[in-house]
């Protein structure tokens, strides 16, 4: 299978948990022509799934998975728990006699429904759902493609997995700023900054990429574990703590840059230059 070699070449990569949600949902869904993808991952407290990346989802579908919790019931939640792969010709027929629950499939529409757990070493890591609009058989290749892939995209997410908690282990240095991620400490000129745990991982968003414009929305849904935050004025609130603790002047930062439109950047001076997307 030449897509499937494709996929692998590109899953090998040494890409970010985003970008192989991505290449995953792209390439699964341009092989067996799926209507819709969607790819979540467990969250990193432990506390359920969380979206990472999604293709012509509906926005049920998207509450439904961010709404999966440890423990949940469901076909969806079954799959992420379950090391086997689940294939539907008809999501209608399926669940005629099954009560609805937080995770049912319901949500994705009442045609054919193939849902993917991406598991590593017995690490459940999350799950793939791929959607149609119709019934539709699947095919001993269309399975074998799937199954394989949601391998691929297992090993490349394990690794990616690997290279942040590495990087998490060492204190970032970035200027006069370190940053303690195992430790949960910052200091500054090597004096302590005391910060909320809400400050502190927000701080570590910005400091992962520095110079990279965060919106809002992604800061939220990353302080959350949530794609929905309401009002994205609260992430103000969360900048302008922050900035009281870190800034010289907080009237005037230095450090975190508010991008007009966009979001926000953690600017490190001699390292970073004008913030990007």
């Amino acid at each position: 299978m030449r897509s499937l070699q494709v996929a692998a070449t590109k899953l090998a990569g040494p890409l970010s948990v985003k970008q192989i949600a991505e290449v995953a949902a792209i390439e699964a869904t341009m092989a067996v022509a799926a209507g819709a993808a969607l790819v979540a991952l467990e969250a990193e407290d432990g506390s359920g799934l969380q979206r990472v990346h999604d293709i012509v989802i509906s926005s049920e579908a998207r509450e439904r998975v961010s709404a999966l919790r440890a423990g949940a019931s469901g076909l969806i939640a079954r799959v992420a728990d379950t090391q086997e792969p689940t294939f539907l010709r008809s999501v209608a027929d399926a669940l005629s006699n099954s009560p609805r629950a937080p995770g049912s499939s319901d949500a994705f529409g009442g045609g054919a429904l193939a849902a993917l757990p991406l598991i590593y070493a017995g690490r459940r890591l999350g799950v793939m759902i791929l959607t149609w609009s119709r019934d539709r058989g699947f095919s001993g290749n269309d399975r074998t493609f799937l199954t394989v892939l949601a391998g691929h995209c297992s090993l490349a997410l394990a690794l990616a997995f690997g290279r942040r908690e590495a990087r998490l282990a060492d204190p970032w240095v970035l200027g006069d700023m370190e940053i303690d991620s195992a430790g949960n400490r910052v200091l500054i000129s090597g004096r302590p900054v005391h910060l909320t745990p809400s400050e502190f991982h927000l701080l570590v968003l910005l400091a992962e990429d520095p110079g990279r414009c965060r919106s809002r929305n992604e800061i939220l849904r990353h302080l959350w574990h949530t794609e929905y935050v309401g009002d994205e004025r609260a992430c103000d609130a969360h900048l302008a703590n922050l900035r009281k603790k870190i800034e010289r002047d907080p009237s005037h930062p230095e450090r975190l840059l508010t991008i007009r439109g966009r979001g926000y950047a953690l600017r490190v001076p001699g390292l970073t230059d004008d913030p990007r997307p």
